[in-house]
């Protein structure tokens, strides 16, 4: 079923769906709801959506906001792996550094004598 020229108090929808897309705007759940309002308040008394059709929007509904749900958690869970990354970063580089001085002072004890600055 096709729905045109729904406006809703407080949103307005011009164009299809591409220009949208191109524009960068997005729809989000609150004005997929007012939508489907507006489709209930404004909807032929003598041919009523389709039940299925009601159903499948309901759907679609529920089925964005798990994505969003989905997309707030993976974007946590990415900038608690970027942070561990530079945590591990940083231990690689203090244990090198470690590693470094364990070295020289094993140089030094095998009579080497003082290492070379630097030098592994």
């Amino acid at each position: 079923m096709a729905v045109t020229g729904v406006n809703a108090p407080g949103w307005t929808y011009a164009g299809n769906g591409a220009d949208q897309t191109a524009r960068g705007d997005r729809v989000d759940k609150l004005a997929f709801l007012r939508l489907i309002v507006a489709q209930l308040r404004n909807q032929n008394p003598l041919d009523p959506v389709d039940n299925a059709e009601f159903l499948t929007q309901l759907a679609q509904f529920n089925t964005l906001e798990q994505m969003q749900l989905m997309n707030e958690r993976l974007g946590s869970l990415l900038q608690a792996q970027m942070s561990a990354g530079e945590k591990l970063g940083e231990m690689g580089a203090t244990l090198n550094q470690m590693l470094d001085a364990l070295r020289q002072l094993l140089a030094y004890q095998q009579g080497q004598g003082a290492p070379a600055a630097g030098a592994p």
